[in-house]
């Protein structure tokens, strides 16, 4: 079977390379419809010949008859459209050992539907499908977000391939996919992958993992990073920084609430929350998920903080100042930090809504004249000043709730330009000045 050049007007309708020779129809063409699987409705044959009534084409020239194939061809589609529109109700057959199959057999319906954006990420991040495999329910709810998000450019490659079976998939393709992304954004895509083809093998439609072949391997840096270093600078937080973020949270009215009366108001708990993740050494999103009664506790004579650290999982207690506890106590709401209209913040779900906050606060700070930081550098901040101010990296990690010091040493503690002065001074190369 060939496509025939010679009628353009007809499309990719199949035609045979030979005439017919023997019967009442000798030496006219044959004409076939071809319906492919995955748009063929049920009862259809995978060919149909055209002109459907006789007599048949005599060749290109047969303009007549071309205009029946025409005709024949147009009440065809039409007819395939019909047919495939009667079951738009009915969700689509997937292809077995494609993506949205193994999406599908990984967190169940509701995961596919989250991917496709017909589910919204945090309904099946907080309330998993009950028919997905326990790898999906073990899952916590910001690793099932982080996943979704994730599967969402595997779906719009599996749509770029045809929705492929994992199968057809080879080293080197899954090496240049990844190599579109950022080293971030790789890693992520990666671990949704392995995940994938895992399900695949255990539902024996894989053989080979495409991630294990020696072609998969991803593009290296053109450019070495040092053992330590980081892809960004860090810029750590003084505490003249943090007092003024606090003072433009509870003075400057610059947030205000989308239905009733629309006023702006200031943000009490924007300050709690940037003195608990400077002081702690935590991130938003633990801070966030705090609740008086049960994480403001008293040991060894002091207030503070007893959690369990989501970076590494450590159960740590961390005694705060008298100034931040002074705020927790007049702040009179159940949970430590809310919203700036007294709202809890409802973890996952409200992960986006206090980010939004933070950029305003940000954006406010910087009108009032202070300097932009960034919230992440907090933790960097804490642990640097610690060892500013004698504290040995093996103490340090108690703060950072790390096992080891290493991470800190090579991670979390800046060089600071305060212990280079004090090196100087000790080297004999600078005299302390009065």
């Amino acid at each position: 079977m060939k496509k025939r050049s010679a009628w353009p007007w007809l499309g990719l309708y199949v035609v045979p390379k030979y005439l017919r020779r023997r019967g009442a129809a000798a030496g006219t063409w044959l004409i076939q419809f071809h319906v492919p699987a995955r748009l063929r409705p049920d009862g259809w044959p995978p060919t149909i010949n055209l002109p459907k009534a006789k007599p048949y084409c005599k060749g290109p020239d047969d303009l007549q008859c071309i205009i029946r194939v025409k005709e024949d061809a147009a009440a065809l589609f039409a007819a395939l459209r019909v047919g495939r529109s009667s079951a738009d109700d009915r969700p689509p057959t997937t292809r077995v050992g494609s993506a949205p199959w193994l999406i599908e057999k990984w967190g169940g319906p509701d995961l596919l539907a989250a991917v496709e954006g017909r589910l919204s990420t945090s309904d099946a991040a907080l309330n998993p499908d009950p028919r997905a495999r326990e790898e999906w329910l073990n899952c916590e709810p910001r690793t099932r977000k982080l996943y979704i998000r994730s599967l969402r450019s595997v779906m719009a490659w599996s749509i770029s391939i045809r929705h492929a079976p994992v199968s057809l998939m080879t080293p080197l393709q899954v090496r240049d996919y990844l190599n579109l992304f950022t080293p971030g954004q790789r890693k992520n895509i990666r671990d949704a992958l392995s995940q994938l083809f895992g399900i695949a093998g255990e539902e024996g439609v894989l053989e080979t993992n495409p991630l294990n072949g020696r072609k998969a391997s991803v593009k290296r840096r053109l450019r070495k990073r040092v053992k330590g270093g980081r892809k960004s600078n860090v810029e750590c937080w003084s505490r003249t920084d943090v007092d003024f973020y606090c003072h433009v949270a509870l003075t400057t009215p610059g947030w205000q609430n989308a239905i009733g009366r629309r006023r702006k108001v200031a943000w009490r708990g924007g300050s709690i929350l940037i003195r608990l993740m400077y002081e702690t050494a935590a991130d938003s999103t633990d801070v966030m998920t705090w609740e008086k009664a049960t994480h403001v506790v008293e040991r060894e004579g002091y207030r503070g903080i007893d959690f369990d650290r989501g970076k590494t999982g450590q159960p740590t207690f961390i005694p705060l100042s008298d100034r931040l506890l002074r705020e927790i106590d007049e702040s009179g709401a159940f949970f430590l930090v809310t919203d700036p209209f007294g709202d809890p913040y409802e973890p996952v779900r409200d992960d986006a809504r206090m980010r939004g906050h933070m950029i305003t606060l940000q954006e406010q700070v910087v009108k009032a004249g202070g300097r932009k930081r960034i919230y992440d550098h907090m933790r960097h901040s804490a642990a640097t000043e610690a060892e500013e101010m004698g504290v040995a990296l093996d103490k340090v990690r108690h703060l950072t709730a790390h096992k080891d010091s290493a991470m800190n040493c090579e991670v979390y503690v800046q060089t600071s330009a305060k212990i280079t002065v004090e090196i100087q001074q000790k080297r004999g190369l600078i005299l302390p000045k009065q």
